[in-house]
């Protein structure tokens, strides 16, 4: 693996009204993508979730066909999600981290210094990228997405602790199913970006 980036943390986006507690879920229509994971984690948070291929979650919250979905605030203002929803809820529970890769067939291609060449951009384009989202999220994404009238609101350390503890079984089980290695990786990679 060459390096991990992010486009910072998921938000929830909604147009009905703003998630604050974990009862909010249960409320609204919520956008999940098609896998077990996702669905057993909304779920396990008292959603009835809808699960809808990429495309078209513009014009199901248009329509109504669901209220809301989870997305970074930089993944809202590039696709103009802001444009159908009023709601932001912060609240750094999960993150869709973009890893750079290369095959091994193509690294063991490459002389010992090109590998070294290959594998050290890839780490160094991991982490710009990382940097110039979180630099954009201050500068442009957040101040623009409150001037289109986006309405943002944090969820609290305690309502983020009650969210944790409904997912616990969640938990559990993919811990099991993916292995205690990976989860374990992926739980430490999500404290270590959550203190950032």
């Amino acid at each position: 693996m060459g390096g991990i980036a992010d486009h910072g943390f998921k938000a929830f986006l909604n147009r009905k009204g703003p998630v604050t507690k974990i009862e909010d879920m249960g409320k609204y229509k919520w956008r999940v993508i098609p896998n077990e994971l996702f669905l057993d984690t909304y779920k396990a948070m008292g959603a009835s979730p809808i699960t809808l291929p990429w495309p078209e979650v513009f014009s199901a919250l248009q329509r109504g066909v669901i209220d809301g979905i989870d997305i970074t605030p930089n993944e809202c203002w590039g696709a103009k999600v802001y444009e159908v929803i009023k709601y932001m809820s912060l609240c750094k529970l999960g993150m869709n981290p973009i890893v750079y890769v290369a095959s091994q067939k193509f690294l063991d291609r490459l002389s010992p210094d090109l590998r070294a060449i290959v594998i050290k951009g890839m780490k160094e384009a991991a982490k710009w990228h990382t940097a110039k989202i979180r630099q954009e999220d201050a500068t442009v994404v957040m101040p623009d997405l409150k001037k289109k009238g986006v309405i943002i609101n944090y969820v609290t350390d305690e309502e983020l602790a009650r969210f944790r503890k409904a997912v616990a079984s969640v938990h559990k089980k993919w811990r099991q199913k993916v292995g205690t290695d990976l989860y374990d990786q992926a739980i430490a990679f999500l404290k270590e970006y959550r203190t950032r």
